[in-house]
């Protein structure tokens, strides 16, 4: 008590040993080195929960907890392709709508059902393949999503995609 002296640059010290700027070092270079699966991502929210218990502020938090949100919203997209093929396929449209896309680019001259793979037969056993798995659940491994809103944003598109390419056809 009584004894104090001022010690130069000592806030820009506090500064960079702060639990804020450690995190925003760590984060960041682990979002920017690229933690680009679900189990980067898992790894660096855990990472934000122990920073958040050590001491990181409310803002900061905030903060990467919009990054991660955004990230994993980023990858749900980047998934729903590889779903909606995966779907097309299960349920039997797959080969119907890249036969359709080769027609398409032929210019369509002749009427479709002339084009092999859009004949009677074959759009007939596809669209009864549909329609029989209607009533099977279908995995589009959507369990790697955590989070429930990408999740449903997921299934949703390869919901519609569904709907457009049997629309299409």
């Amino acid at each position: 008590p009584g004894f104090s002296i001022d010690i130069p640059g000592l806030e820009e010290t506090e500064e960079r040993l702060s639990t804020d700027a450690v995190a925003d070092a760590a984060l960041g270079a682990a979002v920017d080195g690229g933690a680009d699966d679900a189990e980067g991502l898992e790894a660096l929210q855990m990472a934000l929960g122990t920073a958040r218990i050590a001491g990181l502020s409310d803002a900061c938090t905030t903060k990467w907890e919009d990054v991660l949100r955004k990230k994993e919203d980023g990858l749900a997209e980047a998934a729903v392709g590889g779903m909606l093929a995966k779907a097309l396929a299960d349920r039997g449209l797959r080969e119907l709508t890249e036969a359709l896309a080769r027609y398409r680019r032929t210019g369509g001259d002749l009427p479709a059902s002339s084009y092999p793979g859009l004949d009677g037969d074959s759009v007939r056993k596809g669209l009864a393949a549909f329609y029989a798995s209607l009533f099977v659940p279908s995995e589009l491994g959507l369990e790697a999503i955590r989070s429930l809103q990408a999740r449903a944003g997921a299934r949703t598109a390869v919901e519609e995609g569904m709907a457009a390419a049997y629309r299409d056809i």
